[in-house]
Formats: C-alpha cells, structure tokens, sequence
C-alpha cells in the first residue's frame, strides 16, 4: 500500500513540468483524476471549516491524513495558487484569526500574547514577526489602532 502511494505521488509530481502549466493538469489521486483547483478549494475548505491552523504544532502532514492528499502535493498546489509555503499558507489564516479576536468586544481584556496562542502561534515570536509580515505595522499599534476607532465609534 505504501508503494503504491509512493508510485502515486510520484507519477503526479513528474506531471507538474512548470508553473505554466500546472493550472490546466489534473491529479490523480487515489486514483480519481482531480482538477488542482478543486483540491485547493478543498484545502481551504478544510482551513476555513476545521481550523487546524489552531493547532501550534500543525504539520503539512496533519492536513494530508485529515484531506488525503500527499503532503508534496498540498505544498505544491500552495505554491502555485497562493505563492506561499505551507507555513505562510498557515499563518495568514492564524492573523486573519487573530485580527477577529482583536476586533470582538470579548477579546478587549486580552493580552497580544494570549490571543497569538489563541490564534495557533506557539510562541509570541512567530506571531508578531508574521503579523507585522502580513500586516505592515506591529499587533500592539494594530490593537490600539482599533480601541481607538471603537472608541470614537461608541461614544459612552
């Protein structure tokens, strides 16, 4: 079983000669031919709907068990749809999450710290460096931006 994936996953890879071509180029995969968008619709699907990207210690490998597709495919198609790596893949749907939290009154009491690991970060590092990545400005002028527009929003 294990060859056959082995085979599997590398009969789809030669197929991907560039990225010109890729979007055009059907998988197979479990040997049912499927178009790449289709599989990268399913991976965000799968984001959107699971969360995994709560998880501090996801690992590509973790979406390919719970989507069965070959890790080396799912980094593909992320490449290619979205030009990011897997962990920049994750770590947008983390600020996105960590952006909600920020903006909802029930995270007002909230330390930047909790809500990165509330968000999937394992470590308050790696939020602010990919927050300020994604972003432009640092997760506290982020928050005092929006206490401030909430403010003059809200007057009590």
């Amino acid at each position: 079983m294990l060859i056959k994936k082995l085979e599997l996953e590398d009969r789809v890879s030669s197929i991907w000669t560039s990225d010109a071509e890729f979007t055009s180029l059907e998988m197979v995969i479990d040997n049912t031919v499927i178009p790449p968008m289709k599989l990268m619709e399913e991976i965000e699907r799968h984001f959107r709907d699971e969360k995994p990207f709560l998880n501090p210690k996801l690992k590509i490998e973790d979406v390919s068990a719970s989507l069965n597709i070959p890790p080396r495919e799912i980094s593909a198609l992320i490449k290619n749809y979205m030009n990011l790596n897997f962990t920049g893949f994750v770590n947008q749907y983390r600020i996105t999450e960590s952006k909600k939290m920020m903006h909802d009154i029930r995270y007002q009491n909230y330390k930047i710290e909790a809500i990165a690991f509330e968000s999937g970060f394992g470590t308050r590092q790696s939020f602010y460096n990919a927050f300020e990545q994604q972003i432009g400005m640092k997760p506290m002028y982020y928050l005092e931006y929006i206490s401030k527009n909430r403010t003059i929003n809200n007057p009590s």
